[in-house]
């Protein structure tokens, strides 16, 4: 029997004869007829339908994450769970651009499908587009998507979805299943989809017009030239400080990807001061500045900043400069020589496996021209999936009885273990997790040991879990006969799977 959770979303019950229930998501907006008799499942909904879930081998707590990742405000399960309905609200640049779909014309919506047979609209690992087109559907253009679900290369089945923007967000409505769809299938979805509502209209904020551009700081041609990105539309114009005054030197709109190039040829060598200046009707302008210094005997070099950020083992970068001039890479563990292509480019791929900064510097010779030091720094940082792939690199197999020996010189040492959650307690803030570490050869799990946690990790009594832990030391403890019995006390670093 279905409930009526109205903190949550709202299920409005329709005549038997309807065959369905309107879900109304206030997070998106909306509100979806799902098909009746379907299992419908918020993020926060997912403990509350535990039995049902677990019954249908879908563990609940990763789904609520799955759910909550993707952007799901709800999904549908059929009555065999071989079949699925979600309903995804997302925001990027482009729904913020047009807050409504409305707003896009047709070369911009042609952009915005050509992405999307690309598999460049949103992160879509484990999907493959294979045909994308836009259709009217009650008076609001849809952009239809039919795609191939992989699993470790293979096909793992077939979805469709229909998606839009309202009220600058993404809405979208996805159907998987296993096998194919059918012409009725496709059919009946696309009727479904004319029962959707849009439950408000927002009134759209006044935002500032966007800009990223790299803004040039040198040249030994007097060229001038400033491309990049902006809100779609908006009107880009230059313009340089003479004599304490700003003048208009260049103009251009940004395209259907937003793309724009600025160019003027400066007369005068020396420092230039200019301005990159952005607007759109009903939008904030938004204004870049810079100085660019004009010397005919410099060597021109762009493309490289003076610190860059990375979390990859190599790091390339690339940069312009005149064509075949000679390059030597200063690098902390000797030096790298390469002459630059005809038309200016070159590129260094460079080692940064370790967390840090990397100091180098880039000298640039050619004839007729003073040579050039330029220096740079990259700083490598660790994403957290990376920390632990090295936490988990760094762990040790240490034997219960050394454990219980509180040896020096295990202490600090990282454990990978697995083992059942038999009790959780909490005392000043402080979680005890207390887990078996050995397994007999009658497969019942002895050795308790005590994971010390400093928040609440969420285990349960009688979970299966893997951890990743810390060696501290032991507890004492008494056992039946009132003898003293050492239980190894470890440090939780992060819970690696709960079965």
């Amino acid at each position: 029997m279905k409930k009526v959770l109205a903190f949550i979303f709202i299920i409005l019950l329709l005549p038997a004869a309807a065959q369905c229930q309107v879900i109304r998501m206030e997070a998106g907006d909306v509100a979806f007829d799902f098909p009746d008799r379907w299992l419908c499942v918020s993020p926060q909904l997912c403990s509350f339908y535990t039995r049902e879930l677990t019954g249908a081998g879908i563990e609940p707590e990763g789904l609520r994450e799955q759910l909550l990742s993707q952007g799901i405000l709800c999904r549908g399960y059929n009555e065999t769970y071989s079949q699925w309905i979600s309903v995804l609200m997302r925001e990027d640049d482009l729904s913020l651009g047009y807050f409504d779909m409305s707003r896009a014309d047709m070369g911009q919506r042609k952009q915005i499908r050509l992405q999307a047979e690309g598999n460049n609209l949103f992160e879509v690992t484990g999907l493959r587009t294979q045909d994308a087109e836009w259709q009217q559907i009650s008076d609001r253009y849809w952009l239809y998507v039919h795609y191939i679900r992989l699993e470790n290369g293979e096909n793992a089945g077939r979805g469709i979805r229909y998606m839009t923007i309202h009220n600058g967000q993404w809405i979208i409505v996805d159907w998987q299943k296993a096998g194919r769809f059918s012409n009725r299938d496709l059919a009946s979805f696309k009727k479904q989809l004319s029962g959707l509502v849009f439950t408000r209209d927002a009134e759209e904020p006044i935002r500032n017009v966007t800009v990223n551009a790299q803004l040039p700081s040198e040249t030994n041609t007097g060229m001038l030239e400033v491309t990049g990105t902006a809100t779609i539309g908006a009107q880009m114009t230059l313009l340089l400080t003479e004599d304490g005054s700003l003048r208009e030197a260049a103009w251009d709109t940004a395209g259907n990807r937003g793309q724009f190039t600025l160019s003027y040829e400066l007369s005068q060598q020396g420092e230039t001061e200019y301005q990159v200046l952005a607007e759109r009707e009903g939008m904030l302008p938004t204004t870049l500045t810079g100085s660019i210094y004009y010397d005919a005997k410099t060597i021109p070099l762009s493309g490289i900043d003076e610190t860059i950020t990375t979390t990859s083992d190599k790091t390339v970068i690339r940069g312009e400069t005149l064509g075949g001039t000679t390059l030597q890479l200063v690098a902390p563990k000797g030096m790298t020589k390469k002459r630059a292509a005809n038309d200016g480019s070159f590129s260094f791929e460079l080692t940064t496996e370790q967390e840090g900064t990397y100091e180098y510097t880039l000298l640039l010779d050619k004839g007729n021209y003073a040579q050039r030091r330029f220096s740079f720094s990259i700083v490598r940082l660790m994403t957290d999936d990376q920390q632990k792939a090295d936490v988990r690199k760094s762990a040790v197999r240490i034997s219960y009885r050394d454990l219980q020996k509180d040896l020096p010189e295990n202490r600090g040492q990282v454990l990978n273990i697995r083992g059942p959650v038999v009790e959780v307690s909490q005392n000043s803030g402080t979680t005890f997790v207390r887990m078996n570490y050995s397994r007999s050869t009658g497969k019942s799990w002895t050795n308790p040991v005590i994971l010390v946690c400093e928040e609440d990790p969420g285990l349960r009594t009688g979970d299966m879990v893997t951890v990743l832990c810390r060696v501290e030391g032991i507890y004492v403890e008494q056992n039946a006969k009132g003898e003293d019995v050492n239980i190894p006390r470890l440090q939780m670093l992060f819970i690696d799977h709960v079965e």
